[in-house]
């Protein structure tokens, strides 16, 4: 979960898919703390009946207990980033579109321009005023 929430898109549709992972993201750690707490479970169980657990085993349930906690500040650090990238790709998007529009409208009144020189008899004046 870690590194795939630290990706950095480059393209919107990478953002998309990431944001779209960020979202469903609660929902696998939901299943991956109840397989964390069946685990715990075991754990205690065989404490319980005084089975000896190796340092590495020990060591390795610590750190996956305290997981959860760990990656909570991460996904929302990294939907916040996805958020504020997505924001921006938008204003840019936006400001593509306004010079686009702008550069249509500007055709636009050249090509009706164009509508009043359609007399063959003024071609040459037409020719003077192009000039």
């Amino acid at each position: 979960l870690n590194s795939r929430a630290m990706e950095k898109p480059k393209e919107s549709h990478e953002m998309k898919a990431l944001k779209a992972y960020l979202e469903a993201a609660p929902q696998e750690q939901a299943l991956l703390q109840n397989k964390i707490e069946k685990v715990v479970k075991g754990m205690d169980f065989l404490h319980e009946l005084g089975k000896d657990i190796p340092d590495d085993v020990m060591m390795l349930n610590t750190k996956t207990y305290l997981w959860p906690d760990k990656i909570v500040p991460v996904l929302d650090a990294a939907m916040e980033r996805i958020l504020t990238q997505e924001e921006k790709m938008e204003d840019q998007l936006r400001d593509r579109q306004k010079k686009f529009e702008e550069a249509v409208d500007a055709t636009t009144q050249e090509i009706v321009s164009f509508e009043q020189l359609g007399d063959p008899k003024l071609v040459e004046s037409y020719m003077q005023q192009a000039i």
